[in-house]
């Protein structure tokens, strides 16, 4: 089942970038909402392409789609080193105070 919201950005993206602040407007939601509803469409095989160099989002092609996907696996490979980290505690080198 695809909530509202994302009904609403499915209906409302193109094959042109569109910035985060004009879907934002358009749809009357939060930056976190609309985050949230272009990772629902995602799950559900929506092709919705971004990037770090171009802002916003978009129906994309072959080359946006792979470009999206690099994207997104760099940001996993990032968070799963950030937990690893935080579940094993301070590096030794790391400086310590005493309380």
């Amino acid at each position: 089942m695809i909530s509202d919201l994302a009904k609403e950005l499915r209906d409302t993206l193109t094959d042109e970038p569109q910035s985060r602040d004009m879907l934002r407007d358009t749809l009357h939601c939060t930056d976190r909402s609309l985050r949230r509803a272009v990772s629902e469409l995602r799950r559900h095989g929506y092709n919705i392409a971004s990037n770090s160099e171009t802002k916003g989002y978009w129906y994309g092609n072959e080359e946006d789609k792979e470009r999206t996907i690099r994207d997104l696996r760099a940001r996993a490979a990032e968070l799963r080193q950030t937990a690893l980290a935080l579940e094993h505690g301070p590096d030794l080198g790391q400086m310590e105070v005493e309380v």
